[in-house]
């Protein structure tokens, strides 16, 4: 379960990318793509879950629960 959400997570960093033909437009974004992907290949949770705000509402892939809750997001 957690290869096939691992790759369904990855999925959709690799969509939301979008083309790096204009990398020196937003290198800033860039960087936090990076600094995602580091934190989610090294399993560093807290590392994740700081990229959500307080208030953000989560709906991991392969679940029935909508997450309000910044522990919800870290298990």
């Amino acid at each position: 379960k957690l290869l096939k959400t691992s790759f369904f997570t990855l999925l959709l960093i690799g969509s939301a990318g979008g083309s790096y033909s204009r990398i020196d437009e937003k290198p800033e974004a860039i960087e936090i793509v990076h600094k995602f992907l580091s934190a989610f290949t090294n399993f560093d949770v807290d590392g994740i879950v700081n990229f959500f705000s307080e208030d953000a509402i989560f709906w991991a892939a392969g679940s029935s629960k909508l997450v309000e809750d910044t522990d919800g997001i870290r298990s």
